[in-house]
């Protein structure tokens, strides 16, 4: 495909090869001409970017996407948007571009298609990253309408990243009368399914049937066939049956218990991206990466790493007929400033030489006898 030079506002960028088709249109790479370009004097502009592009009469898809990311505080977590804008084609046909990110690692979908089913380890990783930008998502407002490994991507340095929000609205946000389908039914919610408006709790089971295909490298639901009616039974299943997406019987009960979090058929019970974020499925040791300091864990769902990181040392001066009684439990546990290791060394470490007579040492119990050696 021959190089076409482009104008974006006052910029020119050059339109390279196509990397992605869907629905909506084309994905191609394309290059601003002077790598320090600004489309203004806040949004720097990279010198490789891509580019989605659709005629005027598929366009609602990308102008609704770029309204949505405009709205959208920047998060590591969720596709960089640098705006979008109107061309006019060589036969009187508009189109309009949006301008994005470039992410080159691909989808978790192709990832999927090269490696088969991953190992948890790598499941629990990418599902605390999405449940980071989802949370981001809902804080604001926002629903995403269409979670699916196809609209995650991968950056080799900073992790996963939401993409594709053609579909997504305001939470409580009417769909318009001529939608029919909201969401792709493979990954729909129940209440979804049965009509009802997508919502956060929504994005969360689509959240779910993504782990599921990431576990099994297969779909969530066994349905034969592409035709309509396969989406009608499917969408039957989903809103009207009582079922859910199998469970794989290889995962951890961690993650068995995660996805059945996930998978709570009423919405008002499911679990939230930011509870999710919580789960010992995305934040124990055995499995996913650190915490950063954005998302850091609350006290009460910390574990203890070591005998200086919990709080038993506060609930000594409880009292109770049993070292192990419910009231000498502390009810937090967790790691506080003020009781760091250092700062506790530093409350009893003193330059004199100690007093062991002074008053209150009749307290201390006598453990061993020290006797003169024998010569």
């Amino acid at each position: 495909m021959a190089e076409m030079k482009r104008r974006m506002g006052r910029e020119e960028w050059v339109k390279g090869r196509t990397v992605g088709r869907g629905a909506f249109g084309t994905v191609n790479l394309a290059t601003s001409c002077e790598s320090s370009s600004f489309i203004d004097r806040h949004h720097p502009f990279p010198s490789l970017f891509a580019v989605k592009s659709a005629i005027s009469a598929s366009s609602s898809s990308l102008q609704n996407e770029a309204f949505i990311l405009s709205q959208i505080p920047h998060s590591p977590r969720i596709i960089r948007c640098f705006g979008g804008e109107w061309m006019l084609g060589s036969s009187n046909h508009g189109a309009f571009n949006l301008f994005l990110e470039y992410v080159s690692g691909g989808s978790l979908s192709d990832l999927c298609r090269r490696s088969g089913k991953l190992d948890e380890l790598t499941v629990r990783r990418y599902a605390r990253g999405i449940l980071e930008g989802l949370s981001h998502v809902h804080r604001l407002g926002f629903v995403h309408c269409d979670i699916k490994p196809s609209n995650v991507l991968l950056d080799p340095v900073s992790g996963v990243k939401i993409a594709d929000f053609g579909l997504a609205k305001r939470v409580g946000e009417r769909a318009p009368r001529e939608t029919t389908i909201q969401g792709t039914p493979m990954y729909m919610s129940p209440e979804v399914a049965a009509g009802d408006q997508p919502a956060p709790a929504s994005d969360v089971w689509s959240l779910g049937c993504t782990v599921i295909e990431l576990v099994t490298g297969k779909p969530p639901w066994d349905v034969p066939g592409r035709g309509r009616s396969n989406v009608v039974q499917l969408l039957y299943r989903i809103g009207v049956s009582k079922e859910s997406p199998e469970i794989p019987a290889g995962l951890t009960e961690q993650g068995k218990d995660f996805l059945g979090r996930c998978f709570e058929k009423d919405p008002r019970r499911r679990w939230t991206a930011e509870m999710l974020l919580h789960h010992e499925f995305v934040c124990s040791s055995g499995g996913a990466e650190v915490p950063s300091a954005a998302t850091e864990v609350p006290e009460q769902f910390r574990s203890p790493k070591g005998a200086l990181d919990s709080l038993w040392w506060s609930s000594s001066s409880q009292s109770s007929s049993s070292p192990l009684s419910e009231s000498s439990i502390p009810q937090t546990i967790g790691h506080r400033p003020a009781d760091s290791p250092a700062s506790r060394i530093q409350q009893v470490a003193t330059r004199h030489e100690p007093d062991w007579l002074r008053s209150g040492c009749e307290k201390w119990v006598q453990v061993r006898e020290v006797r003169n050696p024998v010569n």
